[in-house]
């Protein structure tokens, strides 16, 4: 099965989505499996009627360094 990090790390993802909702679970499953420094802005926050809030981030560096240690 393929993860978010298998995607980050190949640069094949741009922009990231994150929505949360006002549920207590009391657990969940994690976004990202491994600890990886992920270099995120922040580009907008909305927040809807029944308390969901969603993020958006573009992800910047970690395209480029995964190039610069290709040409390495």
């Amino acid at each position: 099965m393929l993860s978010i990090n298998q995607f980050l790390k190949k640069g094949l993802v741009d922009e990231i989505i994150v929505g949360i909702l006002p549920i207590v679970l009391g657990g969940g499953i994690p976004l990202f499996t491994e600890q990886d420094d992920i270099k995120l802005e922040l580009t907008k926050v909305s927040s809807y009627e029944k308390g969901m809030v969603q993020i958006h981030y573009n992800v910047i560096g970690l395209h480029l360094y995964k190039t610069l240690e290709n040409i390495k």
